[in-house]
């Protein structure tokens, strides 16, 4: 009876701690948009770009991290969650690399 009880209790924190990492995961989502969003006066100012040409960026920026969801999503279940991640990281760091320590 307490090994039940055990698996059960491992099984509703195992959910709860899945619940609270999806609750983060929104939250930083959220907050790029805000930031994004807060940020649009200043790169109009910077390009020197009308309302409506700014409001093409903010729109191509927003489609754009639409299809980047369920695209992760995806390629999650058919990769993996690590070698997604491992693929990410071998793509962004010589891209990084290549624009800020230009040699």
């Amino acid at each position: 009876m307490t090994m039940i009880r055990t698996e059960l209790d491992l099984a509703a924190t195992r959910t709860w701690i899945g619940f609270g990492l999806m609750c983060l995961g929104m939250f930083m989502a959220i907050l790029d948009i805000q930031v994004v969003a807060t940020s649009l006066p200043t790169i109009q100012n910077a390009l020197a770009i009308s309302p409506e040409a700014m409001s093409w960026i903010q729109t191509s920026y927003l489609i754009a991290e639409v299809i980047a969801i369920p695209l992760t999503g995806w390629l999650t279940r058919i990769l993996s969650m690590r070698w997604l991640f491992t693929a990410a990281i071998a793509f962004f760091n010589p891209g990084v690399d290549r624009l800020c320590c230009k040699r």
